[in-house]
């Protein structure tokens, strides 16, 4: 009798468990997102009180429900609709779901920025903060897409290879992606503080308290699903 093979061929089925698998972190991923999109609807809401409490409470609910199903559907339907038995290796299915993915977070956050700047009654003040606020919220569900690529791609390769063709690859992507959180941060916090200053002394106190839990929360967030992929990538 001849030796067992030392791993299993990776299948179309394989693929497609493994694009539903972290059904769980998909939806705190989601909540998370939709966390920032209130905070930031109770931001506006005080710093531009342009319209009536319950037209400002309608808005700001919509904004929330929009980011909270449209970020839950972008993590989930590309995830469920690909045919890996399409591609000739699963990770092109994992990339269609990845990029799909995302291309469904930017148009979410398309509709969340249009909602929270008619909460403002289009005030151009509220526009350049909106635009700054929401295309950094953006750039953090791409990256949690990013990270659900990369984890996807290191189930296939433990699975169908028993490793990494290289040690080093694995290592330099995750340190890549902490230099990308790293810098991300240490760009936008100096504009935070700047936003702060700039604020009018009656509203400095409000500003600091939103700019410093907001900034707080964001890389909590961002440290967080990073420790996931870790912990994911580490268990092979």
């Amino acid at each position: 009798m001849g030796n067992p093979p030392l791993h299993k061929q990776f299948t179309a089925a394989d693929a497609r468990r493994t694009l539903r698998r972290h059904g769980e972190f998909m939806l705190a991923a989601a909540f998370a997102l939709s966390l920032l999109i209130a905070e930031e609807a109770w931001a506006m809401s005080q710093f531009f009180p342009r319209r009536a409490t319950g037209e400002q409470w309608a808005l700001a609910i919509a904004a929330v429900l929009v980011s909270l199903s449209g970020n839950a559907l972008a993590f989930i339907l590309p995830a469920s609709l690909a045919r890996p038995e399409k591609f000739p290796r699963p990770v092109g299915a994992f990339a269609i779901a990845a990029g799909q993915g995302m291309a469904l977070s930017i148009l979410t956050n398309v509709v969340v920025f249009l909602l929270l700047l008619l909460l403002t009654a289009f005030d151009l003040d509220a526009a350049y903060i909106l635009l700054k606020d929401i295309y950094t919220y953006t750039l953090v569900a791409i990256l949690i897409h990013a990270l659900f690529y990369y984890v996807r791609h290191m189930h296939w390769l433990y699975e169908e290879f028993g490793a990494a063709d290289s040690p080093a690859k694995p290592i330099a992507a995750s340190g890549g992606i902490a230099l990308m959180i790293f810098i991300v941060a240490i760009v936008f916090l100096p504009l935070d503080l700047q936003t702060i200053q700039a604020a009018p002394s009656v509203l400095r106190g409000i500003a600091g308290l939103h700019i410093y839990a907001r900034d707080l929360y964001l890389l909590t967030l961002a440290l967080g699903a990073y420790a996931w992929h870790l912990r994911w990538v580490a268990d092979h």
